[in-house]
């Protein structure tokens, strides 16, 4: 892996979507917001930069390590980096730096003239530790993707980032009829790749849609990878019906036809894979980890 220079300055919150903290303040002091930001930020997209090159780390390698070890070991008595290898092991202390930003942002937003100032710069302090302990974090994965690899996988990464749509792909539904393409799938999403991958009978597979819908098991699913022409229904019926109960997995218009892609894509589905249908056309849209 090539390591870029490092800039002179670091951007006052580098890592850190900042518009995100001007949020309104009923909003942005709810802790799943800040969790879901901090989990994005440091965790799944740091993993998108590192696949696509785009990370550009601020510090070394060796201050990576360095300080990582010297912001988290005495908060955490237990943490070392190299046995940090699952999400288990980051849940406590991406919670605990969650709580304390939460905690700050809401004292520095609701802080009065009654409130001392040395309170307030302390708590603007602290915002500046937490921030730069996300960035060594950040830079720390830079330099041990293995671990974050590790942390996810098995899975897909998108390779572009929704937050409307799940961040890894580890479940999934095919929907089609033709067996080949289901045997391609087999072999390579569930073999290979180790995801967890189920068929909708490809005989009736409304019927599948339907039971996985009344059972509330649909929304099990990241990733739905959908034929355009099906026994008895078709692609696009499908995707409305996956719509309709707000399934917000991603949803794959698999089809040879560009009419039906189209006809999915306007019924609710992401994108569409290039002619010819396999499994290879549609590995383009993610990084495999």
């Amino acid at each position: 892996m090539e390591i870029k220079s490092t800039p002179p300055h670091p951007p006052a919150l580098a890592g850190i979507a900042r518009e995100r903290f001007t949020r309104p303040l009923d909003c942005l002091m709810h802790k799943l917001f800040i969790k879901r930001l901090i989990y994005d930020e440091i965790l799944t997209l740091v993993l998108q930069k590192i696949m696509s090159g785009k990370l550009k780390p601020y510090f070394s390698k060796e201050d990576a390590d360095q300080l990582l070890g010297e912001k988290l070991a005495t908060r955490f008595p237990y943490f070392k980096p190299a046995e940090m290898d699952s999400l288990d092991k980051w849940q406590d202390i991406l919670n605990n730096i969650a709580g304390s930003m939460c905690s700050d942002i809401e004292f520095l937003r609701s802080a009065g003239p009654r409130d001392s100032k040395k309170d307030v710069i302390e708590a603007k302090n602290a915002m500046i530790t937490s921030i730069k302990t996300l960035k060594v974090i950040e830079d720390w994965f830079y330099y041990h993707p293995e671990i974050l690899k590790k942390i996810f996988c098995p899975g897909l990464l998108p390779k572009t980032h929704d937050p409307n749509r799940p961040s890894i792909i580890r479940k999934i539904l095919v929907v089609d009829d033709e067996k080949t393409f289901i045997s391609l799938c087999e072999e390579y999403l569930k073999e290979i790749l180790g995801l967890a991958l189920t068929l909708a009978d490809p005989a009736n597979p409304k019927v599948s849609i339907l039971a996985l819908i009344k059972s509330g098991k649909i929304h099990d699913y990241d990733l739905v990878i959908m034929d355009g022409n099906l026994p008895e229904t078709s692609g696009s019926e499908l995707v409305k019906l996956l719509r309709a109960e707000d399934f917000s997995g991603f949803i794959i218009a698999n089809s040879n036809m560009l009419r039906e892609q189209e006809a999915m894509l306007a019924a609710g589905a992401d994108f569409r894979t290039p002619y010819p249908k396999n499994v290879v056309a549609l590995s383009e849209f993610f990084f495999e980890i």
